[in-house]
């Protein structure tokens, strides 16, 4: 069983917010060339990239964790990882709170 880590609502996202953060960038340089203000556009890049900050974190805050199981293919753009075993280990003095 092979299972792949794509997420196309969130490639789309990605590439929508780096797309209009390239396109204000752009444009703030543009206006600072022609010795214009730009603390707008650069409130607006701000704002993109909180915004997308945020939609990465809720998104992540939202999804489920998946266990696979043992001789499971996890599979990522161009390498794959497989589940061969698993164990327990001792708590540590840090985790017991000591």
């Amino acid at each position: 069983m092979q299972m792949q880590a794509v997420n196309d609502l969130g490639n789309l996202l990605f590439f929508v917010f780096l797309l209009t953060t390239a396109i204000l960038t752009a444009m703030v340089a543009y206006r600072k060339a022609r010795r214009r203000k730009t603390r707008s556009l650069a409130v607006a890049i701000l704002a993109c990239l909180c915004a997308y900050a945020a939609a990465l974190v809720g998104v992540s805050l939202h999804s489920e964790t998946r266990q696979l199981p043992f001789g499971a293919d996890k599979c990522f753009d161009d390498w794959c990882a497989t589940v061969t075993s698993a164990r327990s280990l001792p708590p540590t003095n840090e985790a017991v709170g000591t």
